[in-house]
Protein backbone atom coordinates (compact mmCIF):
# COMPACT_ATOMS: atom_id res chain seq x y z
CA UNK A 1 0.00 0.00 0.00
CA UNK A 2 1.40 3.37 -0.95
CA UNK A 3 -0.08 7.24 0.32
CA UNK A 4 -0.32 9.50 -2.93
CA UNK A 5 1.73 12.54 -1.56
CA UNK A 6 0.21 15.57 -2.55
CA UNK A 7 -3.46 14.20 -2.71
CA UNK A 8 -5.26 15.08 0.50
CA UNK A 9 -8.01 17.04 0.05
CA UNK A 10 -9.63 19.24 2.79
CA UNK A 11 -12.68 20.63 1.80
CA UNK A 12 -11.76 21.27 -1.36
CA UNK A 13 -14.19 18.97 -3.39
CA UNK A 14 -11.04 17.08 -5.16
CA UNK A 15 -12.40 15.95 -8.23
CA UNK A 16 -11.75 12.42 -8.49
CA UNK A 17 -15.08 10.52 -9.00
CA UNK A 18 -14.67 8.96 -5.61
CA UNK A 19 -13.39 11.80 -3.77
CA UNK A 20 -16.56 13.82 -5.25
CA UNK A 21 -18.16 16.22 -2.32
CA UNK A 22 -15.99 15.48 0.79
CA UNK A 23 -16.50 18.13 3.04
CA UNK A 24 -13.90 16.66 5.63
CA UNK A 25 -10.31 15.41 5.65
CA UNK A 26 -9.56 12.79 3.06
CA UNK A 27 -6.59 10.31 1.74
CA UNK A 28 -6.70 8.97 -1.61
CA UNK A 29 -4.85 5.53 -1.12
CA UNK A 30 -3.58 3.10 -3.64
CA UNK A 31 -3.43 -0.32 -2.91
CA UNK A 32 -2.43 -2.45 -5.72
CA UNK A 33 -2.77 -0.18 -8.55
CA UNK A 34 -6.09 0.29 -7.07
CA UNK A 35 -7.56 4.34 -6.22
CA UNK A 36 -9.00 4.49 -2.94
CA UNK A 37 -10.98 7.27 -0.43
CA UNK A 38 -10.28 6.49 2.88
CA UNK A 39 -12.04 9.34 4.99
CA UNK A 40 -11.32 10.76 8.66
CA UNK A 41 -14.92 11.45 9.04
CA UNK A 42 -18.37 10.71 9.35
CA UNK A 43 -18.77 9.96 4.95
CA UNK A 44 -18.50 6.95 2.77
CA UNK A 45 -15.86 5.56 1.79
CA UNK A 46 -16.03 4.73 -2.17
CA UNK A 47 -14.14 2.04 -4.09
CA UNK A 48 -13.56 3.92 -7.68
CA UNK A 49 -14.50 1.20 -9.13
CA UNK A 50 -18.14 -0.13 -7.77
CA UNK A 51 -18.64 3.10 -6.10
CA UNK A 52 -20.24 2.52 -2.97
CA UNK A 53 -18.51 -0.64 -1.03
CA UNK A 54 -18.63 -0.50 2.56
CA UNK A 55 -19.08 2.50 5.26
CA UNK A 56 -15.78 4.11 7.10
CA UNK A 57 -16.45 5.75 9.69
CA UNK A 58 -13.76 7.26 12.21
CA UNK A 59 -16.17 9.56 14.36
CA UNK A 60 -14.97 12.62 15.77
CA UNK A 61 -17.04 12.10 18.95
CA UNK A 62 -15.99 8.89 19.87
CA UNK A 63 -15.00 9.15 24.11
CA UNK A 64 -11.74 7.50 23.28
CA UNK A 65 -10.94 10.11 20.08
CA UNK A 66 -12.66 13.18 20.56
CA UNK A 67 -11.20 16.56 20.76
CA UNK A 68 -8.08 15.26 18.53
CA UNK A 69 -6.82 12.62 21.87
CA UNK A 70 -3.63 10.81 20.80
CA UNK A 71 -3.78 8.34 23.60
CA UNK A 72 -2.90 4.39 23.19
CA UNK A 73 -6.90 3.39 22.69
CA UNK A 74 -7.58 6.28 20.55
CA UNK A 75 -4.55 4.77 18.23
CA UNK A 76 -5.38 1.32 18.67
CA UNK A 77 -9.02 1.84 17.12
CA UNK A 78 -8.25 3.88 14.34
CA UNK A 79 -5.49 0.85 13.47
CA UNK A 80 -8.33 -1.53 13.56
CA UNK A 81 -10.78 0.43 11.46
CA UNK A 82 -7.89 1.28 9.18
CA UNK A 83 -7.10 -2.63 9.21
CA UNK A 84 -10.72 -3.88 7.95
CA UNK A 85 -11.19 -0.94 5.43
CA UNK A 86 -7.83 -2.86 4.12
CA UNK A 87 -9.33 -6.63 4.18
CA UNK A 88 -12.29 -5.32 2.59
CA UNK A 89 -9.94 -3.77 -0.25
CA UNK A 90 -8.67 -6.55 -0.51
CA UNK A 91 -11.35 -8.87 -1.17
CA UNK A 92 -12.55 -6.31 -3.85
CA UNK A 93 -9.18 -6.15 -5.52
CA UNK A 94 -9.39 -9.76 -6.06
CA UNK A 95 -11.48 -9.57 -8.42
CA UNK A 96 -10.11 -6.87 -10.64
CA UNK A 97 -6.59 -9.09 -10.54
CA UNK A 98 -8.33 -11.93 -11.76
CA UNK A 99 -6.37 -14.68 -14.25
CA UNK A 100 -7.27 -14.95 -18.30
CA UNK A 101 -7.70 -13.08 -20.97
CA UNK A 102 -9.11 -9.51 -21.85
CA UNK A 103 -10.78 -8.88 -25.78
CA UNK A 104 -9.78 -6.36 -28.09
CA UNK A 105 -11.30 -3.01 -26.29
CA UNK A 106 -10.83 0.77 -27.36
CA UNK A 107 -11.18 2.29 -24.09
CA UNK A 108 -8.54 -0.02 -22.42
CA UNK A 109 -6.05 0.01 -25.31
CA UNK A 110 -6.37 4.26 -25.10
CA UNK A 111 -6.06 4.25 -21.24
CA UNK A 112 -3.15 1.96 -20.81
CA UNK A 113 -1.12 3.36 -24.14
CA UNK A 114 -1.67 6.78 -22.53
CA UNK A 115 0.52 5.01 -19.26
CA UNK A 116 2.72 3.60 -21.43
CA UNK A 117 3.74 6.00 -23.89
CA UNK A 118 4.63 8.21 -20.79
CA UNK A 119 6.43 5.74 -18.95
CA UNK A 120 4.59 4.96 -16.20
CA UNK A 121 4.07 1.30 -17.22
CA UNK A 122 5.88 -0.91 -19.56
CA UNK A 123 3.78 -3.03 -21.28
CA UNK A 124 3.30 -4.62 -24.79
CA UNK A 125 0.07 -3.24 -26.55
CA UNK A 126 0.44 -4.83 -30.43
CA UNK A 127 -1.25 -8.72 -29.79
CA UNK A 128 -5.05 -9.38 -28.58
CA UNK A 129 -5.85 -10.61 -26.75
CA UNK A 130 -3.76 -9.74 -23.88
CA UNK A 131 -3.58 -11.79 -20.86
CA UNK A 132 -4.80 -10.16 -17.65
CA UNK A 133 -1.56 -11.33 -15.54
CA UNK A 134 0.59 -8.99 -17.83
CA UNK A 135 -2.17 -6.20 -17.19
CA UNK A 136 -1.44 -6.69 -13.46
CA UNK A 137 2.04 -6.81 -13.61
CA UNK A 138 2.20 -3.67 -15.26
CA UNK A 139 0.33 -1.94 -13.15
CA UNK A 140 2.02 -3.07 -10.15
CA UNK A 141 4.94 -1.51 -11.36
CA UNK A 142 3.29 1.67 -12.12
CA UNK A 143 4.98 4.66 -11.16
CA UNK A 144 2.97 7.61 -11.26
CA UNK A 145 4.03 11.10 -10.68
CA UNK A 146 1.02 13.63 -11.50
CA UNK A 147 -2.57 12.52 -9.76
CA UNK A 148 -3.92 12.19 -13.82
CA UNK A 149 -1.96 9.68 -13.74
CA UNK A 150 -3.55 8.01 -10.65
CA UNK A 151 -7.10 8.98 -12.61
CA UNK A 152 -5.77 6.44 -15.66
CA UNK A 153 -5.02 3.95 -13.67
CA UNK A 154 -7.95 3.71 -11.12
CA UNK A 155 -9.75 3.88 -14.43
CA UNK A 156 -8.12 1.20 -16.15
CA UNK A 157 -9.15 -1.03 -13.20
CA UNK A 158 -12.80 0.11 -13.65
CA UNK A 159 -12.70 -1.08 -17.20
CA UNK A 160 -11.20 -4.27 -16.61
CA UNK A 161 -13.79 -5.15 -13.70
CA UNK A 162 -16.46 -4.16 -16.06
CA UNK A 163 -15.17 -6.38 -18.98
CA UNK A 164 -14.96 -9.37 -16.42
CA UNK A 165 -18.02 -8.79 -14.88
CA UNK A 166 -20.10 -11.59 -13.68
CA UNK A 167 -22.62 -11.13 -15.83
CA UNK A 168 -22.87 -8.73 -18.97
CA UNK A 169 -25.27 -7.51 -20.81
CA UNK A 170 -24.46 -5.28 -24.18
CA UNK A 171 -26.51 -4.07 -26.60
CA UNK A 172 -25.96 -1.83 -30.12
CA UNK A 173 -28.22 -0.46 -32.71
CA UNK A 174 -27.71 1.93 -35.55
CA UNK A 175 -29.09 3.84 -38.35
CA UNK A 176 -26.62 1.63 -41.38
CA UNK A 177 -22.70 0.91 -41.59
CA UNK A 178 -21.13 3.30 -40.96
CA UNK A 179 -19.22 4.50 -44.53
CA UNK A 180 -15.54 4.33 -43.57
CA UNK A 181 -13.37 1.52 -42.51
CA UNK A 182 -13.45 0.98 -38.99
CA UNK A 183 -10.66 0.62 -36.62
CA UNK A 184 -9.64 -1.54 -33.63
CA UNK A 185 -12.29 -2.93 -31.81
CA UNK A 186 -14.84 -0.79 -33.39
CA UNK A 187 -16.44 -2.81 -36.04
CA UNK A 188 -19.93 -4.18 -35.74
CA UNK A 189 -20.99 -7.56 -37.82
CA UNK A 190 -25.06 -5.92 -37.98
CA UNK A 191 -26.77 -2.87 -37.43
CA UNK A 192 -28.74 -4.33 -34.23
CA UNK A 193 -27.12 -6.39 -31.82
CA UNK A 194 -27.59 -7.79 -28.17
CA UNK A 195 -25.44 -9.88 -26.22
CA UNK A 196 -25.16 -11.68 -22.39
CA UNK A 197 -21.96 -13.17 -20.94
CA UNK A 198 -20.70 -15.08 -18.54
CA UNK A 199 -17.36 -14.63 -17.10
CA UNK A 200 -15.98 -17.00 -14.44
CA UNK A 201 -12.01 -17.16 -13.70
CA UNK A 202 -9.23 -18.85 -11.54
CA UNK A 203 -6.18 -18.97 -11.13
CA UNK A 204 -5.68 -21.62 -14.16
CA UNK A 205 -9.02 -21.06 -15.57
CA UNK A 206 -11.01 -18.61 -17.38
CA UNK A 207 -14.34 -19.19 -19.08
CA UNK A 208 -16.09 -16.83 -21.41
CA UNK A 209 -20.04 -17.90 -22.53
CA UNK A 210 -21.57 -15.24 -24.88
CA UNK A 211 -24.63 -15.56 -26.96
CA UNK A 212 -25.49 -13.22 -29.75
CA UNK A 213 -28.63 -12.42 -31.44
CA UNK A 214 -28.56 -9.72 -34.27
CA UNK A 215 -31.10 -7.86 -36.69
CA UNK A 216 -29.62 -5.97 -39.89
CA UNK A 217 -26.76 -8.48 -40.01
CA UNK A 218 -23.97 -6.95 -42.00
CA UNK A 219 -21.46 -9.55 -42.58
CA UNK A 220 -23.54 -12.92 -43.61
CA UNK A 221 -23.50 -15.38 -41.06
CA UNK A 222 -26.37 -17.60 -41.75
CA UNK A 223 -28.09 -17.35 -38.58
CA UNK A 224 -29.51 -14.18 -36.13
CA UNK A 225 -27.60 -15.87 -33.02
CA UNK A 226 -24.48 -16.55 -32.74
CA UNK A 227 -21.12 -17.04 -30.08
CA UNK A 228 -18.81 -14.72 -31.39
CA UNK A 229 -16.44 -13.60 -28.07
CA UNK A 230 -17.18 -16.66 -26.44
CA UNK A 231 -14.00 -18.70 -25.08
CA UNK A 232 -12.52 -20.91 -23.12
CA UNK A 233 -8.70 -21.19 -21.48
CA UNK A 234 -6.64 -23.05 -19.23
CA UNK A 235 -3.30 -21.97 -17.91
CA UNK A 236 -0.35 -24.15 -17.65
CA UNK A 237 3.61 -23.03 -16.95
CA UNK A 238 2.58 -19.22 -17.98
CA UNK A 239 1.33 -20.43 -21.14
CA UNK A 240 -2.83 -19.68 -22.03
CA UNK A 241 -4.35 -21.73 -24.13
CA UNK A 242 -7.61 -21.27 -25.12
CA UNK A 243 -10.66 -22.50 -27.67
CA UNK A 244 -13.57 -20.23 -29.03
CA UNK A 245 -14.11 -17.17 -31.23
CA UNK A 246 -12.15 -14.48 -30.19
CA UNK A 247 -10.86 -11.57 -32.26
CA UNK A 248 -7.42 -10.87 -32.42
CA UNK A 249 -4.99 -8.19 -33.60
CA UNK A 250 -1.72 -7.96 -34.70
CA UNK A 251 0.36 -5.07 -34.92
CA UNK A 252 0.92 -1.17 -33.57
CA UNK A 253 -1.78 0.18 -35.68
CA UNK A 254 -5.29 1.73 -34.82
CA UNK A 255 -6.67 1.94 -37.76
CA UNK A 256 -5.95 -1.65 -38.66
CA UNK A 257 -3.34 -4.23 -39.15
CA UNK A 258 -2.39 -5.29 -42.82
CA UNK A 259 -2.22 -9.17 -41.56
CA UNK A 260 -4.39 -9.82 -38.48
CA UNK A 261 -7.49 -7.11 -37.69
CA UNK A 262 -10.65 -7.18 -36.55
CA UNK A 263 -12.88 -6.19 -39.29
CA UNK A 264 -14.53 -9.82 -39.89
CA UNK A 265 -16.52 -11.97 -37.64
CA UNK A 266 -13.78 -14.22 -35.26
CA UNK A 267 -12.89 -17.53 -36.57
CA UNK A 268 -12.98 -20.71 -34.07
CA UNK A 269 -9.79 -22.50 -33.60
CA UNK A 270 -7.20 -22.29 -30.99
CA UNK A 271 -5.00 -19.65 -29.48
CA UNK A 272 -2.10 -19.97 -27.38
CA UNK A 273 0.02 -17.38 -25.83
CA UNK A 274 1.94 -16.53 -22.37
CA UNK A 275 0.50 -15.27 -19.20
CA UNK A 276 3.17 -13.52 -17.94
CA UNK A 277 5.95 -11.22 -20.23
CA UNK A 278 8.83 -11.49 -18.37
CA UNK A 279 12.21 -10.75 -19.85
CA UNK A 280 14.21 -14.06 -20.16
CA UNK A 281 16.25 -14.88 -16.61
CA UNK A 282 19.30 -16.98 -18.61
CA UNK A 283 21.77 -14.28 -18.72
CA UNK A 284 22.83 -14.59 -22.76
CA UNK A 285 18.90 -13.68 -23.58
CA UNK A 286 18.03 -11.31 -21.01
CA UNK A 287 18.93 -8.55 -23.94
CA UNK A 288 16.04 -9.36 -25.85
CA UNK A 289 13.62 -7.91 -22.50
CA UNK A 290 10.18 -8.62 -22.17
CA UNK A 291 8.54 -10.63 -24.73
CA UNK A 292 5.01 -12.16 -26.30
CA UNK A 293 4.33 -14.64 -28.78
CA UNK A 294 0.86 -15.91 -30.00
CA UNK A 295 0.02 -18.49 -31.65
CA UNK A 296 -3.36 -19.49 -33.70
CA UNK A 297 -4.50 -22.38 -35.67
CA UNK A 298 -8.45 -21.90 -36.93
CA UNK A 299 -11.13 -22.67 -39.67
CA UNK A 300 -12.34 -20.07 -42.08
CA UNK A 301 -16.31 -19.99 -42.08
CA UNK A 302 -18.68 -19.85 -45.18
CA UNK A 303 -15.51 -20.30 -47.47
CA UNK A 304 -16.72 -21.16 -50.70
CA UNK A 305 -14.05 -21.41 -52.75
CA UNK A 306 -12.16 -23.38 -50.19
CA UNK A 307 -14.32 -25.10 -47.54
CA UNK A 308 -13.03 -25.48 -44.44
CA UNK A 309 -9.89 -23.76 -44.91
CA UNK A 310 -7.69 -23.57 -42.04
CA UNK A 311 -5.63 -20.10 -40.96
CA UNK A 312 -2.39 -21.44 -39.04
CA UNK A 313 -0.43 -18.30 -37.72
CA UNK A 314 1.98 -16.97 -35.32
CA UNK A 315 3.15 -13.78 -33.73
CA UNK A 316 6.88 -12.65 -31.64
CA UNK A 317 7.41 -9.34 -30.18
CA UNK A 318 10.05 -8.18 -28.09
CA UNK A 319 11.92 -5.26 -26.14
CA UNK A 320 15.14 -5.06 -25.91
CA UNK A 321 15.03 -1.30 -24.77
CA UNK A 322 12.55 0.54 -23.08
CA UNK A 323 11.88 2.84 -26.11
CA UNK A 324 11.77 -0.03 -28.52
CA UNK A 325 9.43 -3.01 -29.32
CA UNK A 326 10.12 -5.16 -32.66
CA UNK A 327 7.25 -8.05 -33.72
CA UNK A 328 7.50 -10.37 -36.73
CA UNK A 329 4.18 -12.16 -37.83
CA UNK A 330 3.55 -15.14 -40.14
CA UNK A 331 -0.27 -16.35 -41.15
CA UNK A 332 -0.54 -19.30 -43.60
CA UNK A 333 -4.26 -20.80 -45.73
CA UNK A 334 -3.96 -24.26 -45.71
CA UNK A 335 -5.66 -27.39 -46.33
CA UNK A 336 -9.39 -27.36 -46.73
CA UNK A 337 -11.62 -29.39 -48.79
CA UNK A 338 -10.03 -31.22 -51.32
CA UNK A 339 -6.55 -30.04 -50.62
CA UNK A 340 -3.75 -31.96 -48.76
CA UNK A 341 -3.99 -31.23 -44.94
CA UNK A 342 -0.57 -33.75 -44.66
CA UNK A 343 1.75 -33.09 -42.38
CA UNK A 344 4.38 -32.90 -45.27
CA UNK A 345 2.05 -30.88 -47.34
CA UNK A 346 1.74 -28.43 -43.88
CA UNK A 347 5.99 -28.71 -43.16
CA UNK A 348 6.40 -27.48 -46.94
CA UNK A 349 4.26 -24.35 -46.47
CA UNK A 350 5.81 -24.09 -42.76
CA UNK A 351 9.66 -23.95 -44.31
CA UNK A 352 8.61 -22.04 -46.87
CA UNK A 353 8.64 -24.40 -49.73
CA UNK A 354 5.62 -22.82 -51.53
CA UNK A 355 6.96 -20.09 -53.65
CA UNK A 356 6.86 -22.15 -56.44
CA UNK A 357 6.53 -21.22 -60.12
CA UNK A 358 3.61 -19.69 -61.59
CA UNK A 359 -0.16 -20.85 -60.26
CA UNK A 360 1.42 -23.74 -58.93
CA UNK A 361 -2.45 -26.06 -58.18
CA UNK A 362 0.09 -28.30 -55.76
CA UNK A 363 1.36 -25.11 -53.94
CA UNK A 364 0.68 -25.74 -49.78
CA UNK A 365 -0.99 -22.60 -49.49
CA UNK A 366 -1.04 -18.67 -49.36
CA UNK A 367 0.87 -16.92 -46.96
CA UNK A 368 1.40 -13.49 -45.35
CA UNK A 369 4.46 -12.48 -43.39
CA UNK A 370 6.59 -9.32 -42.03
CA UNK A 371 7.50 -6.92 -39.49
CA UNK A 372 6.24 -4.29 -37.31
CA UNK A 373 7.89 -1.42 -34.59
CA UNK A 374 7.17 1.04 -31.90
CA UNK A 375 9.52 3.77 -31.25
CA UNK A 376 9.04 5.52 -27.79
CA UNK A 377 10.11 8.90 -27.80
CA UNK A 378 9.62 9.04 -23.94
CA UNK A 379 12.42 7.32 -22.92
CA UNK A 380 15.54 9.17 -24.68
CA UNK A 381 13.77 12.77 -25.35
CA UNK A 382 10.38 12.80 -22.50
CA UNK A 383 8.41 13.63 -24.65
CA UNK A 384 4.73 11.28 -24.55
CA UNK A 385 5.22 10.24 -28.56
CA UNK A 386 5.56 7.19 -30.31
CA UNK A 387 6.43 6.26 -34.12
CA UNK A 388 4.87 2.83 -35.58
CA UNK A 389 4.92 1.13 -38.59
CA UNK A 390 4.29 -2.24 -39.93
CA UNK A 391 5.46 -3.61 -43.70
CA UNK A 392 3.39 -7.29 -44.55
CA UNK A 393 4.73 -9.37 -47.31
CA UNK A 394 2.03 -11.34 -49.98
CA UNK A 395 5.09 -13.14 -51.09
CA UNK A 396 8.90 -14.03 -50.15
CA UNK A 397 12.64 -13.16 -51.79
CA UNK A 398 15.48 -13.63 -50.17
CA UNK A 399 14.13 -15.18 -46.87
CA UNK A 400 12.05 -11.86 -46.76
CA UNK A 401 8.68 -10.32 -47.15
CA UNK A 402 8.38 -9.30 -50.69
CA UNK A 403 5.22 -7.61 -52.47
CA UNK A 404 4.97 -5.55 -49.22
CA UNK A 405 1.86 -3.69 -48.22
CA UNK A 406 2.97 -0.57 -45.60
CA UNK A 407 1.81 0.72 -42.44
CA UNK A 408 2.89 3.71 -40.83
CA UNK A 409 1.87 6.45 -37.65
CA UNK A 410 2.69 8.69 -35.37
CA UNK A 411 0.76 8.84 -32.04
CA UNK A 412 0.77 11.11 -28.62
CA UNK A 413 -0.75 11.08 -24.83
CA UNK A 414 -0.68 13.94 -23.28
CA UNK A 415 -2.53 15.23 -19.65
CA UNK A 416 -4.75 18.19 -19.79
CA UNK A 417 -4.92 19.17 -15.62
CA UNK A 418 -6.43 16.07 -14.38
CA UNK A 419 -7.50 14.89 -18.05
CA UNK A 420 -6.35 13.02 -20.62
CA UNK A 421 -5.56 13.74 -24.29
CA UNK A 422 -4.82 10.77 -26.84
CA UNK A 423 -4.37 11.14 -30.52
CA UNK A 424 -2.88 9.78 -33.89
CA UNK A 425 -2.11 10.27 -37.84
CA UNK A 426 -2.06 6.96 -39.54
CA UNK A 427 -1.55 5.92 -43.13
CA UNK A 428 -1.92 2.66 -44.83
CA UNK A 429 -1.24 1.36 -48.42
CA UNK A 430 -2.56 -2.19 -49.17
CA UNK A 431 -1.47 -2.24 -52.77
CA UNK A 432 1.68 -4.52 -53.65
CA UNK A 433 4.65 -2.22 -53.42
CA UNK A 434 2.60 1.06 -53.58
CA UNK A 435 1.44 0.37 -57.24
CA UNK A 436 0.09 -3.12 -58.03
CA UNK A 437 -3.28 -4.23 -57.94
CA UNK A 438 -4.85 -7.20 -57.84
CA UNK A 439 -2.24 -9.03 -55.65
CA UNK A 440 -2.71 -8.13 -52.13
CA UNK A 441 -5.20 -10.54 -50.36
CA UNK A 442 -5.79 -12.42 -53.57
CA UNK A 443 -4.39 -16.13 -54.57
CA UNK A 444 -5.03 -18.36 -57.46
CA UNK A 445 -6.00 -21.33 -55.15
CA UNK A 446 -8.09 -19.93 -52.45
CA UNK A 447 -9.75 -17.66 -54.57
CA UNK A 448 -11.99 -15.93 -51.94
CA UNK A 449 -9.06 -13.77 -51.16
CA UNK A 450 -7.77 -13.44 -47.73
CA UNK A 451 -11.51 -12.60 -46.56
CA UNK A 452 -14.06 -14.34 -44.53
CA UNK A 453 -17.65 -14.09 -45.64
CA UNK A 454 -16.63 -10.89 -47.67
CA UNK A 455 -15.00 -9.00 -45.02
CA UNK A 456 -10.53 -8.36 -44.32
CA UNK A 457 -9.20 -10.63 -42.08
CA UNK A 458 -6.62 -8.04 -42.58
CA UNK A 459 -6.46 -3.97 -42.88
CA UNK A 460 -10.33 -3.24 -43.08
CA UNK A 461 -10.77 -1.76 -46.20
CA UNK A 462 -9.15 -5.01 -47.93
CA UNK A 463 -6.83 -5.13 -50.36
CA UNK A 464 -5.26 -2.50 -53.22
CA UNK A 465 -6.68 0.49 -50.54
CA UNK A 466 -5.14 3.67 -49.33
CA UNK A 467 -5.91 5.55 -46.12
CA UNK A 468 -5.24 8.47 -44.10
CA UNK A 469 -6.48 9.21 -40.79
CA UNK A 470 -6.56 11.12 -37.83
CA UNK A 471 -8.28 11.36 -34.43
CA UNK A 472 -7.97 13.15 -31.45
CA UNK A 473 -9.90 11.90 -28.01
CA UNK A 474 -10.30 13.79 -24.72
CA UNK A 475 -10.95 11.41 -21.32
CA UNK A 476 -12.56 13.61 -18.48
CA UNK A 477 -12.03 13.03 -14.94
CA UNK A 478 -15.07 11.37 -14.68
CA UNK A 479 -14.71 9.07 -17.52
CA UNK A 480 -16.21 10.40 -20.58
CA UNK A 481 -14.85 9.89 -23.75
CA UNK A 482 -14.92 13.03 -26.40
CA UNK A 483 -13.79 11.83 -29.89
CA UNK A 484 -13.50 13.33 -33.49
CA UNK A 485 -11.98 11.14 -36.20
CA UNK A 486 -11.26 11.91 -39.84
CA UNK A 487 -10.70 9.75 -42.92
CA UNK A 488 -9.52 9.78 -46.67
CA UNK A 489 -9.74 6.49 -48.32
CA UNK A 490 -9.56 5.23 -51.96
CA UNK A 491 -10.93 1.61 -51.52
CA UNK A 492 -10.99 -1.75 -54.12
CA UNK A 493 -10.03 0.10 -56.93
CA UNK A 494 -10.30 -2.94 -59.57
CA UNK A 495 -13.81 -3.36 -58.13
CA UNK A 496 -12.78 -7.04 -56.95
CA UNK A 497 -15.95 -8.96 -56.05
CA UNK A 498 -14.34 -10.97 -52.87
CA UNK A 499 -14.24 -7.50 -50.98
CA UNK A 500 -17.74 -7.51 -49.42
CA UNK A 501 -16.57 -4.56 -46.70
CA UNK A 502 -15.99 -2.07 -49.72
CA UNK A 503 -17.12 -4.37 -53.12
CA UNK A 504 -17.27 -0.75 -55.57
CA UNK A 505 -14.06 1.52 -56.57
CA UNK A 506 -14.56 4.71 -54.32
CA UNK A 507 -12.78 7.37 -52.86
CA UNK A 508 -14.16 8.11 -49.16
CA UNK A 509 -14.04 11.38 -46.91
CA UNK A 510 -15.43 10.92 -43.67
CA UNK A 511 -15.51 12.52 -40.42
CA UNK A 512 -16.78 10.54 -36.98
CA UNK A 513 -17.33 12.37 -33.75
CA UNK A 514 -18.20 9.89 -30.55
CA UNK A 515 -18.98 10.35 -27.02
CA UNK A 516 -19.22 7.78 -24.51
CA UNK A 517 -19.77 8.10 -20.26
CA UNK A 518 -21.55 6.23 -17.32
CA UNK A 519 -25.17 6.85 -17.02
CA UNK A 520 -25.82 5.13 -14.29
CA UNK A 521 -23.28 4.14 -11.98
CA UNK A 522 -21.41 1.05 -13.56
CA UNK A 523 -23.82 1.18 -17.08
CA UNK A 524 -21.81 3.39 -19.66
CA UNK A 525 -23.27 4.51 -22.86
CA UNK A 526 -21.52 4.54 -26.31
CA UNK A 527 -22.46 6.93 -29.02
CA UNK A 528 -21.57 8.11 -32.64
CA UNK A 529 -22.20 10.46 -35.47
CA UNK A 530 -20.81 10.20 -38.66
CA UNK A 531 -21.08 11.65 -42.38
CA UNK A 532 -19.05 10.26 -45.34
CA UNK A 533 -19.00 11.76 -48.74
CA UNK A 534 -18.10 9.27 -51.19
CA UNK A 535 -17.88 9.47 -55.38
CA UNK A 536 -20.09 6.25 -55.41
CA UNK A 537 -23.32 8.24 -55.13
CA UNK A 538 -25.17 5.30 -53.20
CA UNK A 539 -22.72 6.19 -50.44
CA UNK A 540 -22.75 9.50 -49.27
CA UNK A 541 -24.05 8.64 -45.96
CA UNK A 542 -24.90 10.72 -42.65
CA UNK A 543 -25.82 8.39 -39.56
CA UNK A 544 -25.60 7.70 -36.15
CA UNK A 545 -25.09 4.42 -33.09
CA UNK A 546 -25.95 3.72 -29.92
CA UNK A 547 -24.57 1.05 -27.44
CA UNK A 548 -25.08 0.23 -24.25
CA UNK A 549 -23.10 -1.64 -21.62
CA UNK A 550 -24.31 -3.60 -18.20
CA UNK A 551 -21.76 -5.40 -16.09
CA UNK A 552 -23.82 -7.14 -13.09
CA UNK A 553 -21.41 -9.00 -10.46
CA UNK A 554 -22.62 -11.87 -7.96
Amino acid sequence: MSMVGGDRCDGSRWRFGCCTDISNTAWLITFKGTAYCIITAEQTYYDWRLRALSKLIFPHDSPACGNGAKNGSCIMMKIARLALALGLLTSVSAQVYASGLVLNDNELRNDLSWLSDRGVIQLSLSTWPLSQEEITRALKKAKPSYSSEQVVLARINQRLSSLKADFRVSGYTSTDQPGTPQGFAQSQPADNSLSLAFNNSGDWWDVHLQGNVEGGERISNGSRFNANGAYGAVRFWNQWLSFGQMPQWWGPGYEGSLIRGDAARPMTGFLMQRAEQAAPETWWLRWIGPWQYQISASQMNQYTAVPHTKIIGGRLTFSPFQSLELGASRIMQWGGEGRPESFSSFWDGLTGKDNTAGNDPNEPGNQLAGFDFKLKLEPTLGWPVSLYGQMIGEDESGYLPSANMFLGGIEGHHAWGKDAVNWYVEAHDTRSNMSRTNYSYNHHIYKDGYYQQGYPLGDAMGGDGQLFAGKVELVTEDNQRWSTRLVFAKVNPENQSINKAFPYADTLKGVQLGWSGDVYKTVRLNTSLWYTDANHGDSDDVGASAGIEIPFNL
